[in-house]
């Protein structure tokens, strides 16, 4: 026997049986592990029916129970309604943002507006709204 067999590390749990468990329907690795002394045991984590009933009606967590295919990460974070929103989420700018555009904006000029807004695509949407909001009132 030699030196590279005895520094070989163990398989992993998953690598040995990497189908899911018939009971839970989690893989081993997900499993309680306890080792008694002769070796290691695995249990099932005893979370109630709540979690799997969750889970279960959930489309994007349905496959830890079914043994399904995971979908891609798009779709395991994305909204309840497997809808995507047509544009995205409009974020706040930090305050001195929002400051700085308002002076911008009192200064009146439209293409110093627009070259200003076009160095910040990402806080524009909000920035612009402050305007639509001013215009309305």
């Amino acid at each position: 026997m030699g030196l590279i067999e005895l520094v070989r590390p163990a398989p992993l749990p998953i690598e040995i049986e990497p189908r899911p468990c018939e009971r839970c329907g989690r893989t081993i690795d997900q499993h309680d592990c306890r080792d008694d002394g002769d070796g290691l045991l695995f249990f099932c984590w005893s979370d109630g029916d709540i979690v799997t009933l969750w889970e279960m009606a959930d489309s994007r967590d349905r496959w830890r129970h079914t043994g399904e295919v995971p979908p891609p990460a798009s779709v395991r974070n994305s909204d309840i309604g497997g809808k995507a929103p047509d544009r995205a989420p409009i974020c706040r700018p930090a305050d001195s943002t929002v400051a700085a555009f308002r002076m911008v904006a009192d200064a009146g000029s439209v293409d110093r507006i627009k070259a200003w807004l076009g160095q910040r695509p990402k806080d524009a949407p909000y920035l612009i709204s402050i305007l639509e909001r001013q215009d309305h009132a």
